[in-house]
């Protein structure tokens, strides 16, 4: 009897666990409705809204710096997050002369539609890039992404499709998803690790879509700055070493000390990562020196 009743609940905490870290994963994959606000924002830091309209009538929300120098950057926040996210790289960089594109991805923040990080993702980015290109102030050979998190798998896949991307930053990038929500959730084994993969799945998430290890050695020749925490426990440093072994010439990594999933900047070493962004997209989206037609005597 007792032995049974050993089973029993066992078998019962097993359950609620599941169901627990499916309930959570579902959750967080269906993030509210936030709104933009900028009592936050650098004094220096003053962008204009923007709505970009794409795919027969969806809807994205950001915001928008012109630059100074050219080139412009589109930055893609992770998952469940927003722009604001990404703050205070695109403030860096707008210090520098870049322009800046700060988008609310579709589901997230301000912008409608489904937080699937599929399809329409990638058309809200590419829309973005289109934005910038027709911007008069803008190089259009000058263009790049940064994204983060899941923000990078879709911003790895647009810029392996898209030509128009001169440089790429990856900030906590996973190498697929599926494994990186086994890393993340496997504290019970399949306990929980099956539940939240199976949590992407119901929520409508493209798992085979996100799935960057796939698109990396695409990249190249662009640069790519790769962007890992060390004490990265949702996704851990050695996916982007790994990311880091498949790509293409001119390729770099950058380790942050004890910095976790993102918040790079609000760490001890924040002020020298922004510093190797800044520097990385100076380099990469400097105009390009005119090539001299050689003719024969």
């Amino acid at each position: 009897m007792w032995l049974l009743a050993g089973v029993l609940g066992g078998c019962a905490v097993v359950g609620v666990k599941a169901w627990r870290t499916y309930r959570y994963e579902r959750a967080a994959l269906h993030p509210a409705f936030t709104s933009a606000s900028r009592a936050g924002l650098p004094s220096d830091f003053q962008p204009r809204d923007v709505t970009l309209t794409f795919d027969a009538g969806a809807e994205v929300q950001g915001w928008y710096v012109a630059p100074r120098v050219g080139s412009a950057i589109v930055l893609v926040h992770g998952s469940p997050s927003t722009r604001l996210d990404l703050v205070h790289e695109a403030a860096a960089l707008a210090r520098r002369g870049h322009g800046v594109l700060l988008l609310d991805m579709p589901g997230h923040g301000e912008s409608p539609g489904p937080a699937t990080w599929g399809a329409e993702h990638r058309a809200a980015v590419r829309a973005g890039l289109d934005f910038l290109a027709h911007q008069p102030e803008v190089d259009p050979s000058r263009l790049g992404l940064f994204g983060f998190s899941m923000g990078s798998a879709v911003a790895a896949r647009v810029a392996s499709e898209d030509a128009r991307v001169a440089a790429v930053a990856l900030a906590g990038a996973f190498t697929r998803l599926d494994a990186q929500l086994t890393h993340e959730f496997g504290a019970w084994g399949p306990v929980t690790s099956v539940p939240a993969v199976l949590a992407a799945r119901h929520a409508g998430l493209a798992l085979d879509d996100l799935r960057p290890e796939v698109v990396v050695g695409k990249l190249a020749p662009r640069p790519l700055l790769l962007i890992a925490g060390t004490e990265d426990r949702a996704v851990p440093p050695d996916m982007a070493r790994r990311l880091f072994s498949l790509a293409g010439e001119p390729r770099t990594l950058l380790l942050v000390p004890g910095a976790g999933h993102g918040h790079y900047a609000q760490t001890p070493d924040g002020d020298a990562y922004l510093a190797r962004v800044g520097d990385f997209f100076d380099k990469s989206l400097a105009p390009r020196e005119p090539q001299l037609s050689q003719t024969s005597e």
